[in-house]
């Protein structure tokens, strides 16, 4: 099995377990992603 899969199968996983537990904190550590509009 290649990493390729796995990442592709994790990246949106733990980005929204991420996400869901704190987006502001988030962003605050990561200054380099803007923060979506809703």
């Amino acid at each position: 099995m290649t990493y390729g899969i796995w990442l592709s199968v994790l990246a949106p996983v733990i980005m929204i377990v991420i996400f869901s537990r704190d987006n502001n904190q988030w962003y605050k550590k990561h200054p380099e992603f803007e923060q979506p509009r809703e």
